[in-house]
């Protein structure tokens, strides 16, 4: 598998944060994110999982039982709408 650029993450991570913003403020599964962007889920977690290092994107868990680390759903933080809006 070839590796793929910074460059071209940060352009992929950006269209993540556009379709986060179009469903907003609906959360989406990392499943329902890599349908729309035709990825692999593990690289669109990775994508999620470094922007919400940058405070971009939160997650949720199910609401009841134990925590399920397979079924997160994402959403745009407060902070992370108003920059993007900003741009």
């Amino acid at each position: 598998m070839p590796r793929i650029s910074q460059n071209t993450r940060h352009r992929i991570a950006e269209q993540v944060l556009g379709l986060l913003l179009e469903k907003y403020p609906v959360p989406l599964t990392t499943r329902e994110v890599a349908h729309e962007l035709v990825r692999d889920k593990e690289f669109v977690r990775s994508l999620l999982e470094m922007l919400r290092s940058h405070g971009m994107v939160r997650t949720f868990s199910k609401r009841t039982g134990a925590a399920y680390s397979r079924w997160l759903k994402w959403q745009l933080t407060d902070e992370g709408k108003k920059r993007l809006e900003a741009a």
